[in-house]
């Protein structure tokens, strides 16, 4: 991503696209993201990238307290990624397996 952040990778399961998503930290915001990204690999599928921006698309349209705010749609290096808000606590497959 950009000079200005601090990444963690953490594994991510997306249906139809691979992604990968990371943590970061926006130093010029000082803000915690997390950020989902088209795998590398799933680029140069404009089939790929079309569901991707349609998920996007589909976030930034929604608008609750339960539902993460979308910050920023881009690309780096080719690749493109969702910025969003990053909320602490367990994960959805934890939460489902109590």
């Amino acid at each position: 991503m950009r000079n200005n952040t601090l990444e963690t990778h953490v594994p991510c399961f997306c249906a139809f696209v691979f992604c990968f998503a990371l943590f970061a930290k926006l130093f010029e915001l000082n803000r915690i993201v997390a950020i989902k990204a088209l795998a590398p690999a799933m680029a140069a599928s404009t089939r790929a990238r079309n569901r991707f921006l349609r998920e996007a698309r589909a976030m930034a349209r929604l608008d609750h307290e339960n539902i993460v705010r979308l910050y920023e749609v881009n690309e780096d290096r080719g690749v493109p990624f969702i910025a969003m808000e990053f909320l602490t606590g367990q994960s959805l497959e934890n939460r489902v397996r109590q």
